[in-house]
């Protein structure tokens, strides 16, 4: 298997909370959960095949996506030959309108990306750092023009959105369970997107 697929991929399961995930060197495997022995990743006939039996299916969906994500990274980074001028470290995977998507390969902690804007002299300043890729790509998509600004929510405005969902779900005595599961999964996601807000404004500079 490429070593880059399989360090970032091990890097990307991680992150989503499978941390017992190796590398079978033996078999030339990814190995997902030691529990489950035929849940693995393997490079057969020219793609990344998830195998799995019965018992690991409902994790299918969510491996698959993790999957296809790290693919598309490494695909970029081999690609990406061209290096940020003034930061040595980092690779160019896109840039759009004055706004650059860079990446630094961190070893066994996978790829850290930034979105930076480019001043006068093409020298990159205000970075947003953080090591989720869709993350970096929903700022850059923000940064850079791609998605319009009044398509774009502000902090106030998802700490409103969030207040009114908990509101319902709090005061609202005859909502249906499916209703509220949806309404706590997008609270979960404002909360997310709020938290890697928090980080990129730490890591600005």
């Amino acid at each position: 298997m490429n070593e880059l697929f399989v360090r970032f991929f091990l890097s990307e399961l991680r992150k989503a909370g499978f941390s017992k995930a190796f590398y079978d060197r033996e078999e030339d495997r990814v190995v997902i959960l030691p529990e489950y022995s035929r849940f693995f990743v393997a490079y057969k006939k020219g793609e990344y095949l998830i195998y799995y039996n019965k018992a690991s299916s409902f994790l299918l969906p969510v491996i698959s996506s993790i999957r296809n994500k790290t693919i598309m990274l490494t695909v970029a980074w081999e690609q990406s030959s061209k290096k940020v001028e003034d930061v040595a470290r980092f690779r160019n995977l896109l840039e759009w309108n004055g706004v650059t998507l860079s990446a630094r390969d961190d070893g066994a902690r996978g790829l850290h990306f930034v979105t930076w804007q480019y001043d006068r002299n093409r020298k990159v300043e205000r970075g947003n750092y953080t090591e989720s890729i869709d993350g970096a790509m929903r700022d850059f998509a923000g940064r850079s023009g791609l998605i319009p600004k009044e398509l774009i929510f502000d902090g106030a405005q998802l700490d409103l959105i969030r207040s009114a969902l908990a509101y319902r779900l709090e005061n609202d005595g005859e909502i249906y369970p499916d209703t509220e599961r949806e309404i706590k999964s997008v609270i979960d996601a404002l909360d997310t997107v709020k938290e890697e807000n928090k980080a990129w404004l730490s890591q600005s500079r």
